[in-house]
This record gives C-alpha cells, sequence and structure tokens, in this order.
C-alpha cells in the first residue's frame, strides 16, 4: 500500500479525469498532462511519489475557487437555492485518484469490500490490472519505514 506510484497508475489516473472539468487555481487543464512527454510525466509522478512518502500536501493543492451554482427550478432569491462548486487544482485531483485507485485496489485485495460496496465504475473495469503491481497479489513491503497517506 505504500509503496510509490507507478507510471501504470498515473496514466490510468490521467485517462480517468473528464475531459470537462474546469481547472482550479493552478489553470491546468487534464489534456496538458495527458500531452507531456514521457520526461514530464516522470518529472510528474516523482512529485506525487514525493507527496505520498512525505505524507503532506502542498499548500496550492488545498486552496478551491468556491462559487455558487443555482439549482433549477429554485426561487434565485433564496441562499438555499445554490449549490457550491468547488475547484481544486488539477495536480491535487490526479493525486486524489491516485489515491483513491490504490485504497480500492487494496480493500479489494483484502476482501474487505462487499460488491454492494464497490463503485459501479470500478466493478467494470476489476480485471485492467489496476494493482500498483499490475498483479493481484500484495504489493512488496517497502524496505525503508511505513509512510502516513496524505490527508486530502
Amino acid at each position: 500500500m505504500n509503496i510509490p506510484f507507478s507510471e501504470h497508475e498515473l496514466k490510468r489516473a490521467l485517462r480517468q479525469s473528464k475531459k470537462d472539468t474546469s481547472p482550479g487555481e493552478d489553470g491546468i487543464p487534464y489534456e496538458c498532462l495527458k500531452q507531456l512527454p514521457g520526461t514530464g510525466q516522470r518529472t510528474l509522478l516523482k512529485l506525487y511519489n514525493m507527496t505520498w512518502e512525505k505524507g503532506q500536501i502542498p499548500q496550492t493543492w488545498k486552496h478551491a475557487i468556491v462559487f455558487p451554482v443555482a439549482k433549477p427550478g429554485k426561487d434565485p432569491h433564496e441562499p438555499s437555492s445554490y449549490r457550491p462548486i468547488a475547484l481544486t487544482p488539477t495536480l491535487c485531483k490526479v493525486m486524489e485518484r491516485l489515491v483513491a485507485n490504490r485504497l480500492l485496489w487494496y480493500l479489494e485485495m483484502h476482501n474487505i469490500l462487499t460488491n454492494v460496496q464497490i463503485p459501479k465504475k470500478a466493478k467494470h473495469c476489476r480485471s485492467d490490472n489496476t494493482s500498483p503491481r499490475h498483479n493481484k497479489s500484495e504489493p512488496e513491503k517497502s524496505q525503508s519505514h511505513p509512510r502516513n497517506i496524505p490527508r486530502l
């Protein structure tokens, strides 16, 4: 669970991103990250692995742009007629996806989730080698001390 993320995991997280999602304060569209050359993606992967290892999220990833969106058919003069939308930085969204995929893999591998608890999307892609090591066995234990999982 605490091993570094692989290039496969990063590419999968980028593939899972929605094309029509607005970026946060970083202003980086998903397509920009998807189009990075191999060296750029490896540099990005180093950033994510450093964040994972240290268990500390960069301060800039903790800021979101929040704005109200009117609920359809509601009185626009009532505050309860709006729902908040928070635009978090794209770099943070990718990190969240990496962690979510890893956590789902871990829970499935250890039979912690029942079929009712597995998200619909995950049920359809359970056989696509989503594990950190591209197989269904437990990842190797890290040689170093255990790391804390960053809180997103």
